[in-house]
């Protein structure tokens, strides 16, 4: 799990992933201009995803509802490039803000 983040419960709010670590790990078995080429969400019952996308060695997700007090771990699942895919996870926590 990669940490911790919040969220209103009345927000619709981005959550950016930053993969470039990861990207960077991967060298030297890939090539150096290595990018994110897809991603998908895990998104728990009691959160809706409103929209997402990815550019290079960034994704995000747009993230709805939650109830307040209650955390959710989301998974964002990649594919580079050169082939290698990955999932990281985050703790979403909804606290009135």
């Amino acid at each position: 799990m990669i940490g911790t983040k919040t969220k209103d419960p009345d927000a619709i709010k981005p959550v950016f992933l930053d993969w470039s670590e990861y990207v960077e790990q991967s060298q030297p078995q890939v090539a150096e201009d290595d990018a994110i080429v897809g991603s998908s969400w895990d998104i728990p019952v009691g959160l809706t995803q409103e929209g997402a996308g990815f550019e290079d060695k960034k994704t995000l997700v747009f993230l709805s509802g939650g109830t307040e007090h209650d955390k959710y771990e989301v998974r964002n699942h990649v594919t580079l490039r050169s082939g290698i895919s990955d999932t990281r996870s985050f703790l979403l926590v909804i606290e009135k803000q």
